[in-house]
Order: C-alpha cells, then structure tokens, then sequence
C-alpha cells in the first residue's frame, strides 16, 4: 500500500471546508447602523472642537443593545474630550460626554452664571434637538428637589427626565443631563430608554386598596437612629441617638399593583435603576457595616507603661490572663505581638490588642487575635482561625443548635447585656453555610427601652461542624438615648410617610443575576427627591429622613426672593438667593434695607466655603473667622451699616490684592472725592477696573451706604474676576 501524503491530504480537507462551509461575510457582521454613519450622525448633531483631532471607536453589546461609542480628544490629552454614543440598531444618540479642564476655579467667587431655570429650559431644547421622538415620553422631574443641585462645588446641574408610559412612570429608564452652571454648555448626556413590551394596566388595584394593603402589612419598625460617627474628634462632637420609624418589610413598601400583595425582590435580582431594593440579601435598604470601629492610636512600650501605671489598667500579663479564660486554644499559642492603644476621639479609652500564633504538626497556621478594654478587661472583638478539613453540609449542626451555643456563649461572657439582645430579623445572613465554608454568623441587635438600635449589638460565628466560637464583635458605644416619649404612633407615622411619599403606580423592571428582564406593575413610595424613596422619617416631626438622620431640605422656590420684581440685577439675585445668599429674612430680600457689615461678611464666607450652614452661626463667630481670613481688620460692630471704602477694602482684601493696591504713585485717581495720596486711590482703581465697584461719573461717594441689592451686585461681579 503506497504511503499517505499527509501535507496533500490536509491541503485537499483544507480547500473542501473552504468550499463547502461559505466563509461568514463581512457585510452580515456589520450592525443596521455602520461605523461611517454613527460618526455622520455625531457630528451632524454635535460641534465637535477643531483641536479634538485624535480619534477613537468602540462597539459593544451588552444586553443585546449594540452601540458605537465615539470619542475625540487633542493629541496632547491636555484639551479634554468629547464622547458621543450611538445606538448601532436605531442610529439614536444613547449619551454624550464633554469634557474641558475647569477654570472657574480660578475665579474669585464660584457663582453660576446661569440660574437653575435657564439650565433647566437649555436641558430641555438639548433633547428636543437630539431626541425628539422620545419628548412625548419623558417628564421632566423637579430639579430643585435633587441633592446635588444643591452642592455649590458642583459645576454642573443635573436634570433628570423621567420616562412615562401609557401614563406610568418606567422606573430606571430615564434621560440625565447635566449643564455647566458657569457657560451653559450641555456637558454630559444619558438615555436609558431600552424595554419596548409594557403590560397591560386594565386590571390593577386602586391606590387606595394599595395603601390600605400596605398600611395593613407592618412595613415599620421604632428604632433608634445613631448616625455613622465620621471619627469625631471629641465626644461633644458624637452623634446623637433619635428615634424613628424605619421601612422593615422586605417588599421595601413595594405592593404588586396585580395582586394587591407585599412585592419583594427573589433572591439574585435586582430592580433597574432602584439599588435601594436588594434581593440578593432580601433586605429593603442598604446595610451599614455593623461593626464600624473608630481608628487607634498606637503608644510607645514607654507610653504604655505610664499610661498603665497611672490609669489602674490591666498590665499585658493580666490582659492574656482574660484571653486564656475566654479563648483556651490560645493557651497553647505564643504571643506574637501585644501593643495598648488609645481610640481615636476618646482620648481616657485604652485598648489591648494581642495577637497569638502557632503552628501545628502539620506546619499549618493557628491564629487569635484579640481586642479588650485595659481598663475593664471586657473582650470587644476575637477571631480564631485555624486549618479545616473539607466538609459536607450532612455534617453541619441545626441552626437552632448553633443558636442556643451562640446564646450560651453571650449569657456568659456579656451576661448583662445579653439581657438587651435580639436577633436581627432582618439580616439573612443566618442561612446554611455555603460549600466553601463552614462558618455560620449570627447577628444580634443592642435593645434600649426594647428599641432596636441596629448596626450596634454583637456578631458571634461559629464553626457550624463543631460548634466552636471562633469569632466574636462587640460594638455598644456608651451613648445617652433619649427616651421613647412624645413620638407618633405607627398609624401616624404611615400616615405621614405616605402624605409624602404616595404610592405611586410604576413599572418595574426585575431583572435576574443572569440577565433576564421582566416588567411588573407595582405601587411604589415615590418623591421627586433624589429620584429614590426615602425609608425613615423622625418618630417625632414625621418628617422623611436619610439614612444619616437628616430631614429631606426644603426645596428653594423658583424664585428665591418675593420683593424683587422689577428692580435692577432681579436675575443676579435671584441666581445668589437660590443658592443661598441672604437669606437672613427668609423669602424676602429687602433690597433698599443698607447693608451690615455681618451680614456681607457672612455672604462672603458662603461665597469662600459654599456651605449654607454660614446662616446658622452667630454673629461673633462671624466676624471672627472674616478675621482669620484678614478681609477684616477694623474693629467695627457686627451691626455696622457698611459704606462703600468699607465695603471696597474688605472685597480687595477677599481677592487678596491689598498689597497690590496700596502700591503708591501708579494709580490714576479717577474721583474727585478721594484725596489724591488717600492710600485708597488704588483700592478705589482695581475696584473700577474689575467693574465691580464703580462710581457715578467723577464721584465715588467712599462715605454712602451699601444696600443689600448694592451687596449683591458687587458679589455677583466678582464672580467674574479671573485671578490665575
């Protein structure tokens, strides 16, 4: 038999697949809209700048939605970029990014030069432009209500267009757009506008058997509120324990517009654009860490020994005495390091942190580590960590067996405070161990006047095959609770949630771990605030509350003050009042009212920091820190009604060009009524050429008083002072 020419067979294979399967076209790869037509329709809609020569294109198509991202930058990188997106199958416009290094840092004072409402109608003529199709969809949703519209260090404000069908808003579909509030420009562009099937709305319940549903589920708890302690540097600055009520029930309030039931999440979905919802975990709200620690301090061997010596604090030997009564496998254990630290903030507390190792026959590392009180010696938190063995879940103890030893544990090493203890209902975590591994947690909540007080209490997990402790967390601050007096009742306080935030008929798209969407009809509690509802409100006021305890701000009106119309500079201060400026009588300005020297400091120190909170300090305090920033030098009564010179001499100094202008014999003197060698020629000279402060021909009138829409003036003039 004749050899096989083993090269001539696999040419013949090669050219037989080549005939027989047809190779895939480049034509059948190519999307409904091509490259080429994704950058025509760009550039027929934006300006994109001359310098943005380097050019880049990506596609992708995620969830099946396949979309051209385009992107033009300088070739330096140092000019910015422009980034368009384009739908690949419908050749819209999905998004748009415009970035320019910001300059309005260098000016003196950061105040917009466009007002929320003149935004808000340039928001509006951008997607008329680029999307018109999808106007009779979007509505637009109250800008003066979003968080961040309040935020001065912003330089942009954010407008957000709620998607609505068949009169049902679509939640998590939406158009974002955000404008420069200092030129105008349309920065950054988003639409989420992507589910075609909605079902239909001819069969839900009424809003009123939804609200009666959800008043009859207990969806709220009394809990005490302790805000996260952002490490206060002393205890007076410790947040201060409040009592409300808090949305508990899994549905997060959610009731299924069909069925008139509690709608909660499964496990391993999600709802598109409501991160507030989690059902992963099954939990209605975010959880906060439960056992968030303050930083330490660590001390010298030497510091040490004089802290012990002269606070009565246990000694290192005294310390591992405790650890050995509690954590027995440490006995055995060599310890590796012990060090006393002082806690952060809380200067007369001390801690010991010891840590013990060994290694065992096998070479295989056994670990604990421990931090107790040096003064009590109560254990706050162990971890015990050693080699295990591969296991099967037939192996694993009863949850109710792990309880008990869990609780068993607490009666003895915390048997006071165990007394106080519950276990959270709300944390999943008390499940079946996974097949990674074999620990099981339970979390139990602190209770005061048998109020829960969740993210306080104690952690305990065990090993779920022995039964052993192996880690353990206390965290109970001591902290004055005020007492459960003068607060609604739960009907009151659903009562008033809901005059808040009503249900409101939404769809809601639930979408799996594996990318499956589907659409339901739900009754949801809806606001305007943030684009997200709210879960507590204060046991007292009934006013909502974010998850840091703070009231929901009043919304500014559209016009910020009520005397205003008709006078000169109506606009400019309006754009100062709606960003907080003068607000010291409310709605009302007092335009012609003279000005005093507290309350221009105090609208120049929100100008400087942009916080609001100026509003809420004293007058001394006030002056003291226009002081510290040196604009005020003379001492002059807080009350003082402010003349011109005054006024010039402290708005030069906030630009910090005093020096400058007391530069003799280079200024022209352009009034009559400033002595020419008056050191405030050159003061009077810049103020002038700024155009902030200028005088009535040949006049100055350095002596005349300053009115409030005088002040505001000269403030919203600075604004335009370019100081780099």
């Amino acid at each position: 038999m004749k050899s096989v020419n083993r090269r001539l067979v696999l040419l013949l294979a090669a050219v037989f697949f080549l005939t027989v399967l047809p190779l895939r076209s480049s034509a059948a790869d190519q999307p409904p809209v091509s490259l080429q037509r994704a950058i025509e329709i760009a550039k027929l809609n934006f300006k994109i700048p001359e310098s943005y020569t380097q050019f880049t294109s990506e596609f992708s198509d995620h969830e099946n939605f396949p979309t051209w991202s385009l992107s033009w930058r300088s070739k330096d990188g140092s000019g910015g970029s422009f980034r368009v997106e384009v739908s690949a199958d419908t050749g819209e416009i999905t998004g748009m990014d415009f970035y320019q290094p910001d300059d309005s840092t260098n000016f003196a004072v950061r105040i917009p030069s466009y007002s929320i409402d003149e935004a808000a109608r340039i928001s509006e003529s951008f997607l008329q432009r680029i999307v018109p199709g999808r106007m009779k969809e979007l509505r637009p949703v109250s800008p003066i209500k979003q968080s961040e519209n309040t935020y001065h260090s912003l330089n942009e404000y954010v407008f957000y267009w709620q998607r609505v069908v068949n009169n049902i808003p679509v939640q998590g579909e939406r158009a974002v757009v955000r404008v420069n509030k200092f030129n105008g420009t349309v920065v950054s562009y988003q639409l989420n506008c992507t589910t075609s099937q909605f079902p239909s709305s001819s069969r839900v319940i009424t809003a009123a058997q939804a609200e009666k549903a959800f008043k009859d589920m207990g969806m709220f708890e009394l809990q005490y509120l302790v805000p996260p302690p952002y490490r206060p540097l002393n205890q007076d600055d410790a947040a201060e324990p409040q009592l409300v009520y808090r949305l508990t029930h899994k549905s997060g309030g959610m009731i299924d517009a069909n069925t008139g039931k509690p709608f909660i999440v499964p496990p391993g979905h999600y709802l598109q654009g409501l991160d507030i919802y989690m059902g992963a975990a099954g939990m209605a709200e975010k959880r906060a860490a439960l056992m968030d620690q303050a930083a330490k301090v660590e001390l010298s061997p030497e510091e040490q020994e004089e802290i012990i010596k002269h606070a009565n604090l246990l000694t290192q030997q005294e310390a591992c005495q405790v650890v050995f009564e509690w954590i027995p496998a440490a006995r055995d254990m060599s310890l590796r390091n012990a060090h006393l630290e002082a806690v952060y903030g809380q200067p007369q507390d001390r801690v010991w942190i010891l840590s013990f190792t060994k290694k065992d026959a096998q070479g295989k590392d056994h670990r604990v580590y421990v931090r107790l009180d040096a003064a009590s010696g109560e254990i706050l938190s162990f971890s015990y960590s050693y080699p295990r063995d591969s296991f099967t879940k037939e192996k694993i103890k009863s949850p109710e067996v792990l309880e008990k030893t869990a609780r068993d544990f607490l009666q003895r090493l915390q048997p006071e405070k165990s007394k106080y203890i519950r276990l959270d209902p709300y944390n999943e975590n008390h499940s079946d161990p996974d097949d990674q591994s074999p620990i099981r947690y339970f979390y139990f909540n602190r209770l005061v006047n048998n109020i829960p007080v969740p993210n306080h209490g104690i952690s305990v997990a065990l090993d779920s095959i022995s039964g052993e402790i192996i880690e353990y967390e206390l965290y109970w601050p001591d902290l004055k609770f005020p007492a459960p007096t003068g607060i609604m009742n739960t009907t009151r306080a659903v009562a008033s949630y809901l005059e808040q935030q009503p249900l409101t008929l939404s769809y809601c798209i639930l979408t799996s771990d594996r990318g499956t969407k589907e659409v339901h009809l739900v009754y949801i509690p809806w606001s305007d605030y943030d684009s997200g509802p709210y879960m507590m409100l204060d046991a007292r006021t009934g006013k909502l509350l974010d998850w840091n305890g703070r009231p929901l701000p009043e919304p500014p009106a559209a016009e910020a003050f009520n005397d205003i119309d008709g006078i000169p500079g109506q606009r400019e201060i309006n754009i100062l009042g709606q960003m907080g400026f003068f607000g010291e009588y409310g709605n009302s300005f007092k335009p012609n009212q003279p000005i005093t020297l507290v309350s221009f400091l105090r609208a120049l120190i929100l100008a400087r920091q942009g916080d609001k909170g100026v509003y809420e300090l004293d007058d001394a305090e006030i002056l003291k820190q226009a002081k510290f920033y040196g604009w005020l030098r003379e001492d002059l009564p807080a009350n003082t009604a402010l003349n011109r010179a005054t006024a010039g001499r402290i708005i030069i100094r906030y630009l910090d060009l005093e020096r400058v202008a007391r530069l003799q014999n280079i200024y022209l003197n352009h009034y009559d009524d400033i002595d020419k060698n008056d050191s405030f020629v050159g003061y009077a000279a810049i103020l002038k050429g700024y155009k902030i402060m200028e005088g009535e021909g040949s006049k100055f009138r350095p002596s005349a008083v300053v009115s409030r829409a005088d002040a505001a003036g000269f403030i919203f003039r600075m604004s335009k002072v370019d100081l780099k």
